[in-house]
């Protein structure tokens, strides 16, 4: 077995007959970090299994926006635009769909919400300083598209009947 060594300070705790073993110089208990094998603080080890879970998050949303931007071009109106964004670097990715400019600047992000439960659609308009998701009919729930097309056609004809967009 390996020595356990405090990865934030380098010392190696005193290990009590039951239990993690605590770090007295930085006042933690360790708990080991399964990816680097280091020894770590509870609280740090979550912070990494976030990080690692968000990481693939990000990834799985990228690779689903970047698949479909095509075919959600493909669906758009004459002269209106389909991009990729990143909206926060750590964020994950959104399609936004953008008409052409008008007297209101309005545009749609489509963020796959789940790879098992569909799109997500959210407008924003820019001009009056509104955002709100596309909601279920009859209900107060966000509206998840099962796939792109639909959560397209949703985002153009929401865009459509949105205030003085034409």
């Amino acid at each position: 077995m390996t020595s356990i060594r405090c990865a934030r300070c380098g010392a190696t705790p005193a290990t009590p007959e039951q239990g993690l073993p605590w770090c007295a110089t930085c006042g933690i208990w360790l708990v080991r970090d399964e990816p680097t094998g280091e020894w770590v603080g509870v609280a740090e080890r979550q912070r990494r299994r976030k990080r690692a879970r968000d990481a693939v998050a990000i990834q799985e949303t990228h690779d689903l926006v970047h698949g479909g931007l095509a075919a959600a071009r493909s669906r758009l109106p004459e002269g209106w635009r389909g991009v990729t964004d990143l909206p926060l670097p750590g964020a994950i990715w959104s399609l936004t769909i953008q008409p052409p400019g008008g007297p209101v600047q309005v545009e749609a992000y489509l963020v796959p919400s789940d790879t098992n439960r569909g799109w997500y659609v959210r407008i924003h308009n820019r001009t009056e300083g509104v955002g709100f998701p596309l909601y279920t009919p009859g209900g107060a729930h966000a509206a998840h598209y099962a796939t792109l097309d639909q959560a397209v056609d949703a985002a153009v004809t929401a865009l459509r009947t949105e205030p003085a967009t034409g």
